[in-house]
């Protein structure tokens, strides 16, 4: 009797979390839809004129002049604000990145940035860890070739979960990059 009771319980728990998984992810891509349709052009004029990332030999012309369309892509919302004429970027590769990284709640605030940074070739998403790329990341990355600079929008499953960031648990963020090279090892 016991024996089924504990399996009961047990499989309610797992049907229970999974759907506050899922749960969590489509409250996340609701207010990163929201925000978009609120504050897309705020994002998208902060790359093209914050210092970080325009290098003294590009002007108004090298960007697009209207705004770039959103694509989703495994529940990653990337902008390519400029497309890269470089090699692609596939999984496996080691990169070196220019980026800021920022709360959805308040993107005026930088949380992490990095002038530049490398990161070791991965095959397997990862969440989060010492040196990796969040699974956001991750698929954003996909989308771009070197020399290319795009804003990501990732739910907080994708990023560091219940993990606090900035002071917020499920915190989405607004992840701006440029990928400056992949890094081939000899």
């Amino acid at each position: 009797m016991y024996k089924k009771i504990l399996i009961i319980s047990l499989f309610a728990l797992f049907v229970v979390s999974g759907c506050k998984k899922d749960s969590q992810l489509d409250e996340d891509c609701e207010k990163i839809e929201d925000y978009l349709s609120e504050n897309g052009d705020k994002d998208f004029l902060f790359y093209r004129d914050n210092s970080m990332f325009r290098h003294r030999s590009e002007n108004d012309s090298d960007f697009e002049q209207t705004m770039p369309a959103i694509e989703k892509y495994n529940n990653t919302y990337c902008r390519m604000i400029k497309e890269g004429d470089g090699e692609q970027f596939v999984a496996g590769d080691s990169i070196a990145i220019l980026y800021r990284t920022a709360l959805l709640s308040n993107p005026d605030k930088a949380i992490d940035s990095c002038l530049v940074k490398a990161f070791e070739a991965f095959t397997e998403t990862t969440v989060s860890g010492s040196g990796s790329l969040l699974a956001g990341v991750q698929y954003g990355l996909t989308t771009m070739k070197v020399g290319g600079k795009s804003v990501f929008y990732i739910p907080s499953s994708l990023a560091y979960g219940s993990e606090s960031i900035g002071g917020e648990t499920y915190a989405n963020l607004v992840f701006y990059c440029e990928l400056l090279a992949i890094i081939h090892k000899k």
